[in-house]
């Protein structure tokens, strides 16, 4: 195993997630593959439980370990070269569910090449139907879906992605399946998104439920539209699908993405996992999100000899950066980089931004020359007692890496 030479660095970043230890999985194995409808194979597929990946090799074959009571189904991410699979205009064919009964399940997929590629298409959105009754569904049906499919008969020329984005139902689970009789058929290829009244109130979110196979908030959105989390190529766009609400039970919500759905996130993207270190969030709680042995994914140039602290904020209400840290989070941050400081002396403590290029080569870096402004505050002056922070090492960590390498050595007993 190759040994990394450790960090130089500790960041005190921004990131607007919400992180916590992911959940074991491995007791069922998910074999299938992915043709088009003439039996040709599609390799390079990316084949997802909605945590765990893999890709379809060259006879579009693909294999996956999961745990169907947590990741009850397997999903594909749709080419650009293929249609958008679909079931009377409502995306569907892209997931299948699976049996928790089973030590092995077979999910094959087909898709059906397009006879020309996209290069232009149409996305529209429908916010917040939020139908709760009949009635209100009637009027749904009189009043939006007429100007729906209005509208998608006009753009008749173009390929046209609708999506809902959430509180399809008022709490209301009897309605999904007229709900989506109604968007059917428009003209249109129509996804969903999940929004806080679309979880059954009689369960919590299935991350939050110690035995989801006597139900989760999320099971009856599932049945109707698939995954909460998922994503598809058209054209030259990558759409990514999340839900960014969890419920917790007794009607309390919270707005956030869980850890299978960060993790998720970035491993779509094309990361190896969440690219931090560690993840504190707003009540002070910090999580270890990454092993500091293991090189971050957090600051281009840096990553090899750093270890990356995010903490959960950095916008204010209207969506500008801004130092939004709780007292409970200053206090854990605090206490963190002393904890780091301790094992690895002589690191340098710096921001974010403080890694930004000095552009005019003043020896500075200032606030017009900031690549990002995370973490939105002045590092240098809150934790000046932790060492100098004047003097700027560059990317290969020079002096400081040797340091920190050389104390590694010498806690193992090394020269």
């Amino acid at each position: 195993m190759k040994k990394i030479n450790f960090r130089k660095t500790l960041f005190a970043a921004v990131l607007l997630f919400q992180l916590n230890a992911i959940a074991a999985f491995g007791q069922t194995v998910v074999k299938g593959s992915v043709k088009d409808n003439t039996g040709k194979p599609i390799s390079g597929v990316v084949v997802t439980d909605g945590a765990h990946f893999n890709t379809t090799d060259a006879e579009g074959n693909y294999v996956l370990n999961t745990d169907p009571t947590r990741y009850p189904m397997v999903y594909i991410s749709t080419p650009a070269a293929y249609e958008l699979p679909s079931k009377e205009g409502v995306a569907d064919g892209f997931y299948q569910y699976l049996d928790a009964g089973k030590s092995e399940n077979q999910c094959d997929f087909v898709l059906t090449k397009r006879q020309k590629p996209v290069d232009e298409f149409v996305y529209i959105v429908l916010s917040d139907p939020q139908v709760r009754n009949e009635k209100q569904l009637d009027r749904f049906r009189t009043e939006t879906v007429p100007d729906l499919k209005q509208t998608a008969d006009s753009l008749k020329n173009f390929e046209i992605v609708g999506m809902g984005l959430g509180d399809l139902v008022w709490d209301a689970m009897n309605l999904y399946a007229p709900y989506r009789q109604a968007v059917s058929n428009l003209g249109m290829t129509m996804f969903q998104l999940m929004g806080n009244h679309d979880f059954n109130l009689l369960y919590k979110s299935i991350t939050q439920t110690d035995h989801p196979a006597d139900g989760y908030g999320e099971q009856n959105y599932y049945q109707s539209f698939g995954p909460a989390n998922y994503s598809f190529n058209i054209g030259k766009v990558h759409v990514i699908a999340m839900k960014d609400i969890d419920y917790d039970g007794n009607k309390k919500y919270t707005e956030r993405f869980t850890p299978e759905d960060l993790d998720w996130l970035h491993r779509r993207r094309g990361f190896n996992g969440t690219g931090y270190h560690y993840y504190i969030r707003k009540d002070g709680t910090v999580h270890l999100t990454r092993p500091v042995e293991r090189i971050g994914a957090h600051a281009k140039g840096f990553n090899a000899h750093s270890i990356g602290i995010c903490y959960e904020g950095g916008l204010d209400c209207r969506g500008r950066p801004a130092d939004t840290r709780t007292p409970a989070q200053r206090a854990t941050l605090r206490q963190l980089v002393g904890q780091l400081q301790e094992k690895f002396p002589g690191c340098r403590v710096c921001g974010h931004r403080d890694l930004s290029p000095d552009l005019n080569g003043n020896g500075e870096i200032e606030p017009e020359e900031w690549i990002k402004q995370c973490p939105c505050f002045d590092v240098a002056k809150e934790f000046k007692e932790f060492g100098e922070f004047a003097d700027r090492t560059d990317e290969t960590g020079s002096t400081e890496k040797h340091r920190v390498t050389q104390h590694i050595k010498e806690q193992k007993g090394g020269k």
